[in-house]
């Protein structure tokens, strides 16, 4: 593998510094220092929800350099506009965790747990308007389409805020009732005892100091909707450039430094590579194509 042997590589995020794919892309970089891998850097290459970043990759064709971090959005924009960088446009190297969501009120807010909250829909879903971060039809969106559809109701008034930490202000002001929001992004907000963790959307609990939390799967509501944070590449990448990354990635990814940054981030393990990734992607665009049918917000 000499000859596939990286020297420094740049990773790019499609969020600004402290957002979501920045936070992946700077853990994922200190990882790969300290399993002792090429020297990183990262840039933030910020707009549609990650799309300048990942077209950025298609005039670096057959780099190994280069790396972005891939998230829902990727698939979610591509459904919208097939202009948008899709799987097809890039290399898909790996899936490196979960981000769990958490749907959280204000702390002085009467509703005490899940399932005051789904009575709360079930009883006026008008009266309990939500704050989501980005944009409407993401991963937030659609998990609480899938929670206000099992307690029988209509979905709630929905704002996209530009950001997580908007969406949690709107919600802290009073200014809606409940966000839904990526765990990571609410940790402090929880800890200042300025929101209130109800329930967590994902396939796992979300790690510490969110794993008290139950996920949505386990009061019987199916909503398993979360943000997880992939790595892609160029187009056009040899086999021996990706096999070489798999290493790199799986050595990054058993560091102290990514176990610190799982934790810190109240992330779920979720390494995958080579076929196990493809079919989790698979999955996950048909899951999500689905529900913006639900939503209206795609044909049929």
């Amino acid at each position: 593998m000499a000859k596939t042997a990286l020297r420094r590589i740049e990773i790019t995020a499609g969020t600004p510094p402290g957002g979501g794919q920045d936070r992946a892309a700077r853990a994922l970089a200190a990882a790969i220092d300290e399993s002792g891998g090429p020297a990183v850097t990262v840039t933030n290459k910020v707009g549609r929800g990650g799309g300048v970043a990942w077209a950025s990759l298609g005039a670096h064709a057959g780099s190994g350099e280069l790396i972005s971090i891939s998230s829902p959005t990727m698939l979610t924009n591509n459904l919208h506009d097939p202009s948008e960088p899709g799987l097809n446009d890039v290399t898909h190297l790996a899936i490196l965790c979960v981000e769990p969501l958490v749907f959280a009120v204000p702390e002085k807010s009467p509703l005490s747990n899940a399932g005051d909250l789904l009575a709360a829909l079930a009883d006026d879903a008008s009266e309990v308007p939500a704050s989501i971060a980005t944009a409407l039809g993401n991963v937030n969106h659609m998990a609480l389409a899938a929670v206000a559809a099992h307690a029988g109701s209509e979905l709630p008034p929905v704002t996209a805020l530009p950001s997580a930490s908007a969406a949690i202000d709107n919600a802290v002001s009073g200014a809606t009732s409940l966000a839904v929001v990526s765990a990571a992004s609410a940790l402090d907000a929880v800890a200042r005892s300025e929101l209130r963790a109800l329930a967590v959307s994902s396939k796992a609990r979300a790690g510490s100091p969110l794993g008290a939390v139950p996920i949505w799967t386990e009061i019987g509501v199916d909503c398993t909707h979360a943000t997880w944070r992939g790595v892609v590449g160029p187009p056009a990448l040899t086999a021996d450039i990706v096999h070489h990354w798999k290493h790199v990635l799986a050595a990054a990814v058993s560091t102290e430094a990514w176990q610190r940054a799982v934790q810190r981030h109240a992330w779920v393990p979720w390494f995958l590579v080579g076929d196990a990734a493809a079919e989790f992607v698979e999955t996950e665009t048909a899951s999500i194509r689905t529900s913006l049918v639900g939503l209206g917000m795609l044909d049929d």
